[in-house]
Formats: structure tokens, sequence, C-alpha cells
């Protein structure tokens, strides 16, 4: 079995200078502060027009983003594709809400499939999908309110972009990520995720949906549609997260008197993500899986298994 602690194989990718940068970036964390105020007060700076642009890139910036552009991105994408690692390239643009954004959104996806159809470093696309919706309408979508004309017809295009990338992914063979949002738009998500694996997921999966096992109803979720799949007659893709919104998650149950849809603690979370990548990788014949997670007991179990 292989050593995680093996930090010469860990971080051979990386010069001496940039891990040296990277230990004194990381070690400004201790302080929670930093982690708190610190993306306020970068926002302030910002629309005082301070000068810490420079300062953002050259740290920030530079370790946790591969640049502003596909072009920017290919040096970086082939350096660790030297050293076995894949990229994934997202457009992380949020909190768009114009028509024309959303349509820039979607070329920059569009884009972003092409590069991984001929670059073999780049292994699958992904895009969120209140990345091409206002997150108004999904909102009411899954409380079941009724939309305006003018939503309504928002709703349809959006709908009619999530068909246009996830056709345009299978046409040129490339897996695309559906990534998971927040519990109260999940729902609205989860069924047009559905409803692409069911039209382009017929012989092998490349539309994937993203299944956050820090909610106790996912194992449900996953099995049911597995049965769903099984009568219908498609693949699944699912890409297993532990998840990413628990604080807002736990907040707004306290705020509307809901019980929580998270887990009561992180043993029941592992117990979770454990189980379903057992139940998915049983299921192989029919369920395509990334396990994308950082936790060292379910990377040694998915390699054992």
């Amino acid at each position: 079995m292989f050593d995680f602690d093996d930090t010469k194989v860990a971080f051979s990718h990386m010069n001496d200078i940039e891990l040296r940068r990277a230990r004194r970036l990381f070690s400004l964390f201790r302080f929670s502060f930093l982690a708190k105020y610190g993306p306020k007060l970068v926002n302030v700076a910002l629309q005082l027009k301070m000068p810490i642009l420079t300062l953002v890139r050259k740290t920030m910036f530079n370790h946790f983003c591969g640049g502003e552009s596909i072009v920017d991105c290919r040096k970086l994408v082939s350096a660790y594709g030297q050293n076995g690692i894949g990229s994934i390239l997202d457009y992380s643009v949020e909190g768009a809400q114009t028509e024309l954004a959303f349509e820039n959104t979607k070329q920059q996806i569009f884009d972003s499939i092409d590069e991984a159809s001929n670059n073999p470093n780049v292994p699958f696309s992904v895009f969120k999908l209140t990345g091409l919706c206002s997150f108004s309408i999904l909102e009411k979508l899954q409380d079941g309110k009724l939309l305006s004309q003018k939503e309504n017809q928002q709703w349809e295009r959006a709908k009619i972009r999530v068909e246009e990338i996830c056709a345009y992914a299978a046409r040129k063979r490339v897996r695309i990520f559906i990534d998971a949002e927040e519990s109260w738009i999940q729902d609205t998500i989860d069924e047009l995720a559905e409803t692409m694996m069911g039209k382009y997921n017929l012989t092998e999966a490349f539309i994937f949906n993203t299944i956050q096992l820090y909610r106790h109803d996912r194992i449900d979720y996953v099995t049911n549609l597995y049965k769903r799949a099984i009568s219908k007659n498609f693949k699944l893709g699912f890409k297993l997260v532990r998840g990413a919104y628990m604080e807002k998650e736990v907040a707004l149950a306290r705020k509307k008197g809901h019980y929580s849809p998270i887990h009561k603690d992180k043993k029941s979370t592992d117990f979770d993500f454990n189980l379903c990548v057992e139940f998915c990788l049983e299921r192989h014949d029919h369920i395509s899986i990334c396990v994308a997670t950082h936790n060292e007991e379910s990377v040694r179990l998915l390699t054992k298994l």
C-alpha cells in the first residue's frame, strides 16, 4: 500500500521556491481573523481602488488558480500532466444575473469541453447551474412557487443552455460534471441532471451529477436513482464529495426551524461517503464515479476495492 506521508512523491510537481511560497501562504491560515475577514477586506480595498491586485495575484491567485483563461492555464496543466496529475478547467464566475453573462458562461464551458477533448491532461469539464440561471428562479422552482412570465422564459432558456452543453460534451465524448449547490436549490438541479443522464448516458456516462454525502438523505437518493436508471436503461455518472455548504445549510435550517439536511457529525458523513463508494463500485457496470475527496481513509478504501 502507498504512504501518504511520502512528501517527496506528494510534492514532486513543485520546486523548492513554490513549496516555500505555499508554506508561507498556508501559515497565514492559522490566523482565523484572516480567513473570516480577509475576503471582505479585499472587496473593500478593490472598491476603494487600492493597488492590491498584484498582491492577490502573487499569493492566493497563483496558488489556487491556474490562470484567467484556458491559454493561461496550459503551461500549468502540462506541468501537472508530466507528474500524472489531471486538471479541471473550471470557469469560476459566480453571481452573474444577466442573460448576456449566462450566455458568456455557456461559451466558456464549450471552450473547456473543446480543450478537454484535445488534451489528455484534462479528463473532464464542469459547470454550476447558477452560472447559467438565476439562483432566485431555482429557489422558486424548488419551493413550488409560480414563476412570472419573464422568469419562466428565463428558465426555459437556462434549460436550453444545459441541454446544449450536455449534448456538446456527449458529442465530443467528454465527461461533464454538474456541481452540487445548496440543498434549497439542489432538487431542481438533480431533476435536470437526471433528465440529461437519461438522454446522453445511454451507452456510457458522459453526464455526472454531484452527490454531497454530508447530507443524510443522499444514500437514499443514489439508490432510488439507480433503480430508475435500471428501469429506464441509462447509465449513471456521480462525482462523490462530502460537501461545501455546511455552515449555510445549518444556519438556514435553524432560521426556518427545519431539521438540518446535514449529518449530525463527521463520523456519519464519513460512513455514508464510504458506503456510497462501495455501492457504486459494486455496480460499476451501470455507475461511473469520480471520488472527489482529500480524505485518506476513503482514498485507501477506493484503491483497495
